[in-house]
């Protein structure tokens, strides 16, 4: 699967959802990880590289609301021989501080 396709799907949950009008990052969504932080290839929507095994990525679409604040959540994803591994799997509930 080209990466830009995962970028598809990212932006179309985005779209339909009720993040839809502070989405901050339309055709991007993250990342490649390695020995760096941020490398190439990044997740966007020109990007055709295609996902192998190996490929270790960060997922991290952002919203931001003017006068409120931003929101970026990261998973990082293994590429699989079969699909994908979170390696930085997260409590998805909401936590009150």
């Amino acid at each position: 699967m080209p990466i830009k396709e995962v970028v598809k799907v990212v932006d179309d949950f985005m779209d339909n959802s009720k993040f839809s009008e502070i989405n901050v990052y339309k055709n991007w969504c993250g990342h490649s990880i390695g020995v760096g932080v941020h490398e190439f290839p990044m997740l966007d929507s020109k990007t055709d590289t295609i996902l192998q095994p190996g490929m270790t990525f960060a997922i991290e679409p952002y919203i931001y609301e003017y006068g409120v604040g931003s929101l970026g959540i990261e998973e990082n994803i293994l590429v699989t021989e079969t699909g994908c591994e979170i390696l930085t799997p997260s409590n998805s509930e909401l936590m009150i501080l």
